[in-house]
């Protein structure tokens, strides 16, 4: 009997366990994700599935059979993936469970931002909305049409493509950013390859779509934000650390951008104090952008088959250190 170790409860914890224990799995759930409490744990695991935690190197080191690690969700920079590889073990992620749902929640966002959303439901609760016909129109309840403007989107990978095909049908304009894309391919779908700068300076709405590394760490910063139009607009549903949180409240409350809607940040939950939560021309939402009944369900299924390749020393599709296909010595 093969042991899987998760690492912590989440909405999706109880159907896998559920599922590998009927086909025939030892399902652990670790307690707390305190590393020393991981490292104990990993030891006797054949198989670790890990949502957030920080999966260090001295975690991965005192793995003694581990087949694989598989992260559930489009990154993996919680996990140290280069002693995985060091170790010989796959890291595997699952990349296409949500691509749909985020993009949805994305143009979303772009809708709520453009349309005044927010505000417009404020004002009505707040029941400031006396008149039918109002004698001085509140400008904070002024929208704007998106056809026509300008959608940059920094990162054309599953989710940056599914935002522009969505937002090409609302007759928005797009600028691409991505330097591991080649220009003819972008060209070839209709879109517009551009340098980082000339996107930020042309764009009405600034969505950021790219995976966290140590260059797009802070990407996005008091210099960057400085080349934006004081009209536009900047959504993030990737990962909170790709912008400045410090440089994008400082551009908001000096009105250098017009506008920010963030489901991401760079510590999660945000600490109750981070002002970006008192701004008003800032939307927040939890980290849910990927959150449906439908990506929820393929998630399960992707996770469930995952380990079910791995248990037999094969590999899955989505690997993290492809390098392990030409270092080790496995029959991969």
């Amino acid at each position: 009997m093969l042991n899987v170790l998760i690492t912590e409860l989440t909405l999706y914890t109880n159907q896998v366990m559920n599922i590998l224990r009927d086909r025939g799995f030892n399902v652990i759930i670790a307690p707390s994700t305190d590393p020393n409490n991981l490292r104990s744990l990993i030891r006797h695991a054949d198989i670790m599935i890990v949502a957030l935690a920080r999966i260090s190197r001295d975690v991965i080191e005192a793995s003694e059979k581990l087949r694989g690690i598989i992260r559930t969700g489009t990154g993996f920079d919680n996990v140290d993936f280069n002693v995985a590889t060091e170790k010989c073990i796959p890291v595997v992620f699952i990349p296409d469970y949500a691509s749909r749902t985020v993009a949805e929640f994305t143009i979303a966002l772009i809708l709520a931002l453009a349309k005044r959303l927010i505000q417009g439901n404020k004002y009505v609760k707040t029941r400031e909305y006396v008149n039918r016909v109002w004698a001085n129109r509140p400008t904070d309840l002024l929208g704007i049409e998106l056809e026509g403007k300008i959608l940059g989107i920094i990162g054309y990978g599953r989710i940056g493509r599914s935002v522009a095909q969505k937002a090409k049908a609302l007759g928005m304009r797009i600028l691409i950013y991505d330097p591991y894309v080649d220009r003819e391919d972008i060209l070839r779908e209709g879109f517009e390859p551009v340098d980082l700068d000339t996107l930020l300076k042309n764009s009405d709405f600034v969505s950021i779509h790219c995976p966290l590394t140590q260059e797009t760490k802070h990407m996005i910063n008091e210099e960057k934000l400085k080349l934006m139009k004081p009209s536009a607009y900047i959504i993030n549903t990737a990962r909170g650390s790709i912008i400045d949180e410090k440089a994008l409240y400082k551009a908001l409350v000096e009105k250098r951008i017009a506008g920010a809607a963030i489901d991401v940040y760079e510590i999660e939950p945000p600490d109750p104090k981070n002002p970006l939560l008192d701004l008003d021309n800032v939307i927040t939402t939890p980290h849910i952008a990927f959150y449906t009944e439908e990506s929820m369900n393929r998630l399960v299924q992707a996770i469930v088959e995952n380990v079910l390749i791995l248990s037999k020393g094969e590999i899955p599709q989505n690997l993290a250190n492809k390098e392990i296909l030409h270092k080790c010595r496995r029959d991969y």
